[in-house]
């Protein structure tokens, strides 16, 4: 038998007087580490949780004089009794509770690939005279070497000719993948707005406003009937757990050539 090694991109074939091809295998595995990530979409299913607005007679650090409480898309007018004017306000955003986030993988595994690619080639047996117990063969090809083969990863025989040793493969398991993407629970507060309006809570008028964003401000100059707290934004992320690569590409179905 003979074989001939060439590129997997331009693979080496039996040709005349070797026509038969008997087995095709490679050597040279090269199987770079896939490409992880893992990120989070925006969370849902969770909820915005009550502001407690505070006023102040003159400063944020000082004792309040009046708190409510509001949920996202409610408004309170204080019994009945409206609002004084001036003052400082105060309020903490809420914190987003509950709910979760999809988690977005990406696992992209580039082709596993060999260096070479071997084929082995026999002919038919030619009328002539050979020595006691040879089989008349054609000569090799120029570009190829004359071998013997087994299957299995396995020593030359001894005192013999064929020391010339490579083990090829006829495949490969490909195990490499990427760890799982998840993601932790949501946290974060809740974006809303605190509004004084008069005469109405829906449709009236709106006299000041001002983001629920944890810093002190002055209220409106004048008396004012509704305090009014927006629809609320969630501002919450979810953390992901890290993607990273792992398995790995292995070479199956050994074959040893033993050649001169």
């Amino acid at each position: 038998m003979v074989v001939l090694e060439g590129s997997p991109l331009d693979p080496p074939a039996c040709d005349m007087p070797w026509p038969m091809e008997i087995l095709r295998a490679n050597a040279g595995l090269t199987a770079p580490d896939p490409v992880c990530d893992c990120a989070c979409e925006a969370p849902e299913g969770g909820t915005c949780g009550d502001v407690t607005l505070k006023r102040h007679d003159s400063s944020c650090l000082a004792v309040p004089t009046l708190q409510v409480s509001l949920a996202p898309d409610s408004c309170d007018d204080n019994g009945g009794a409206g609002f004084p004017a001036g003052g400082k306000w105060h309020a903490e955003p809420s914190e987003y509770v509950g709910g979760g986030c999809a988690p977005i993988p990406t696992e992209d595994v580039p082709e596993a690939t060999w260096d070479t690619e071997h084929v082995i080639c026999t002919a038919d047996a030619l009328q002539g005279t050979c020595e006691p117990s040879a089989t008349c063969r054609p000569a090799p090809p120029a570009d190829a070497v004359v071998c013997i083969h087994k299957d299995g990863d396995l020593p030359c025989p001894q005192r013999s000719p064929y020391t010339n040793r490579q083990v090829v493969f006829g495949g490969m398991d490909d195990g490499r993948r990427c760890t799982e993407c998840s993601c932790g629970d949501p946290e974060g507060t809740c974006a809303s707005e605190v509004r004084f309006v008069q005469n109405s809570c829906i449709g009236g008028v709106l006299v000041g406003s001002h983001a629920v964003d944890g810093s002190c401000f002055d209220g409106p100059m004048l008396t004012f009937d509704y305090l009014a707290l927006s629809s609320a934004t969630p501002n919450a992320t979810c953390a992901p757990t890290p993607s990273i690569p792992e398995g790995e590409a292995l070479p199956k179905e050994p074959v040893t050539l033993c050649c001169m």
